[in-house]
């Protein structure tokens, strides 16, 4: 394998002077299998290629375990399964042959990716300070709750955001006792990000 700048040089050579495989092969002094190779060579990174992940003893139970995992979802914690009862369950009712580190690594891993899959999306929401602001107590909430301002009352505040629509109520009030209303209305959906103002 020929070091970068060689290889940038050839690639010169063929690209900017015109020269031929032939006579790179003749100036650099390498076979022209090689001046071809790195001549003609656009992607200089090799593809990274994923190995696909094999389960010869849990293939048939996966989505058994998948079903009880996303049922567990909707209970409270204290009444979720744990990896020791899915293989204790899969032993009773399915005829299990492989051992309890098998399905405690495939759960650990399964609960994993399904805790990345909900993760929460939040919506900063920022306010530029404004111009001649003489108000010394204001108040913000959004959505009935406190926000801190700065010491120029500008604001930032993070939303916690749940998959589909989302309204958002900004409140300012005075130290007089008027109010300004912002209501916002954001749609997520998580494959395709909509906002509607």
């Amino acid at each position: 394998m020929l070091k970068m700048p060689q290889q940038q040089y050839i690639k010169f050579l063929r690209e900017a002077e015109g020269c031929s495989i032939r006579e790179i092969s003749q100036q650099m002094g390498i076979h022209w299998r090689t001046a071809k190779r790195y001549a003609d060579q656009d992607n200089w990174n090799q593809p990274l290629k994923k190995k696909a992940a094999r389960h010869p003893v849990m293939g048939p139970y996966i989505d058994i375990v998948n079903t009880w995992l996303e049922e567990d979802q909707l209970l409270p914690r204290k009444q979720r399964h744990t990896g020791v009862r899915i293989f204790h369950r899969l032993r009773e009712e399915h005829q299990f042959p492989g051992g309890q580190r098998t399905v405690l690594a495939y759960v650990r891993k399964r609960k994993q990716e399904m805790q990345l899959e909900r993760a929460k999306t939040y919506e900063r929401l920022e306010h530029p300070p404004g111009e001649a602001q003489v108000d010394k107590y204001p108040t913000v909430t959004i959505n009935g709750s406190n926000v801190y301002l700065n010491y120029d009352n500008s604001f930032d505040h993070s939303v916690t955001l749940v998959e589909g629509e989302n309204k958002i109520v900004i409140i300012a009030t005075n130290s007089l006792g008027k109010s300004t209303t912002i209501d916002r209305v954001i749609e997520l959906n998580l494959l395709f990000l909509h906002l509607r103002l």
